[in-house]
């Protein structure tokens, strides 16, 4: 027996949110807020766990602010390929 999903819209839940007291809504913002908050530190723990993998097999060299400065405004002086 396949379970069966129920598709809710955008729409759907807006509605159903405003039917929550004024109190309610602002503890769904809250709690929304909250888990948006971890869902990015997430992102970013595993964004940073790939970058440091990537710098422990040599991928990036070291380079001292000036040369990046450098590299960065000469690549605003050159025109862009399309």
């Amino acid at each position: 027996m396949e379970a069966q999903v129920e598709v809710i819209t955008f729409g759907k839940v807006l509605e159903d949110a405003m039917k929550l007291s004024s109190k309610e809504r602002e503890m769904l913002v809250d709690i929304l807020k909250r888990r948006e908050n971890e869902a990015w530190r997430d992102e970013l723990a595993e964004y940073v766990k790939e970058v440091d993998a990537e710098i422990k097999a040599g991928k990036y060299k070291a380079r001292d602010a000036e040369e990046v400065i450098r590299d960065l405004e000469k690549s605003l002086d050159e025109p862009d390929e399309e």
